[in-house]
């Protein structure tokens, strides 16, 4: 079994977002930067409400490995849990060109022809393609670009959840993205007010290795000392 001690050891941005327990569909976000990894982190702008998965959360697979921490839940394709863990932030993605938001990660310009496979049995599984580039051999995909036309993926970004590598029905496909209301659960992606989408995700910055942090309080509270959390 693969342990990480601290997974975000050699970060100096983190976003953390803290949920009352394993079945909270919303929490609260605070962004966190350091000038070196032996520096406190400090708190960025205010802290905010985000929405989660209409069934609460579960261990994702990220940057922290297997855990030691065997309860709770886990995350697999349709379970409709928002992934607890460390994580990635890979990719942003979006409505208007790089220069009109602006963002520092590697971008993807939503069209009608951008799309998010969830289909296990792909081998473009829990990746955004293309499709006119790629010869089809999925049953299911996220058509990214009619969540762009309901406003949700204007301002969005990936959640490096199951990935590098990629196991088939882990769950895929998860992101940070404009909330459809202030209650409104997802289907496992983070979700917040528009323009605290764009702030955030304009804010990462990929050499400063950012991570994003999802716990409930339980599970911060055993690892917030192990992790270096603030």
């Amino acid at each position: 079994m693969t342990h990480v001690s601290n997974p975000i050891a050699n970060s100096k941005q983190i976003i953390v977002v803290l949920a009352k327990n394993w079945s909270s569909t919303f929490g609260a976000l605070q962004r966190y930067d350091r000038l070196d990894t032996n520096a406190s982190w400090q708190k960025v702008g205010n802290e905010f409400r985000v929405m989660l998965g209409k069934n609460g959360m579960g261990w994702g697979v990220g940057l922290h490995g297997n855990t030691a921490l065997t309860e709770g839940p886990t995350i697999a394709e349709g379970t409709n849990r928002s992934p607890v863990g460390a994580f990635t932030i890979p990719l942003a993605v979006g409505k208007d060109m790089r220069e009109d938001w602006p963002v520092k990660l590697p971008y993807q310009k939503i069209s009608e022809t951008i799309f998010c496979i969830d289909d296990p049995n792909s081998k473009y599984y829990n990746k955004v393609v293309n499709i006119k580039q790629m010869n089809k051999d999925w049953d299911s995909a996220e058509d990214m670009y009619s969540y762009v036309n309901e406003g949700l993926y204007v301002y969005a970004a990936m959640i490096g959840h199951n990935i590098s590598p990629t196991t088939p029905g882990k769950g895929s496909c998860f992101f940070m993205h404009i909330w459809r209301s202030f209650d409104r659960p997802t289907a496992g992606c983070t979700a917040m007010y528009k323009n605290n989408a764009k702030e955030i995700i304009g804010w990462i910055d990929p050499q400063k290795k950012p991570v994003l942090v999802q716990l409930p309080e339980i599970i911060y509270d055993k690892i917030k000392f192990k992790w270096e959390l603030p």
